[in-house]
């Protein structure tokens, strides 16, 4: 698990904070695939707080090879 510590972001139309307090984890699986999630709070310049969570599922082919650690 890597903590999300905060910063800031800016974008067209879109600027603000990231709070501290999220997560980003990883979860290799014996399979080889790979469950990616992080779930953080973006706080705008007008005060309005967004939450965002992010699920990824990686699953590597068949004839890969094998991931190295």
């Amino acid at each position: 698990m890597v903590p999300i510590t905060g910063g800031t972001f800016k974008g067209l139309g879109l600027r603000g904070t990231m709070l501290a307090g999220g997560a980003d984890r990883q979860l290799v699986r014996r399979n080889g695939s790979v469950d990616l999630n992080a779930i953080y709070e973006l706080q705008m310049n007008d005060g309005v707080i967004i939450s965002v969570i992010n699920r990824v599922l990686l699953r590597r082919p068949k004839d890969a090879p094998a991931m190295s650690s």
